[in-house]
């Protein structure tokens, strides 16, 4: 009984550590470096994506709803 218990427990504990939401993100000083991660699902890879100063960007419209842009002013 007492190793049904504990495997269950250990279970819920993997499956929390897989499905757990959470995300951090860090910002570039002069003497600092960017950092960024998502913890929302398990994946090994990564995607980095630079966003250039001054790029425009358009979010994606939902029907009834006003296009939303915006331009980046950092780099």
């Amino acid at each position: 009984m007492k190793n049904i218990i504990l495997s269950i427990i250990l279970l819920m504990g993997l499956n929390t550590v897989i499905y757990s939401q959470c995300s951090c993100l860090s910002l570039r000083t002069s003497n600092q470096i960017v950092f960024g991660r998502n913890h929302d699902y398990y994946n090994p890879y990564a995607v980095i994506v630079f966003n250039p100063k001054n790029q425009l960007k358009v979010g994606v419209p939902l029907p009834g709803e006003h296009i939303v842009g915006w331009k980046a002013i950092y780099s």
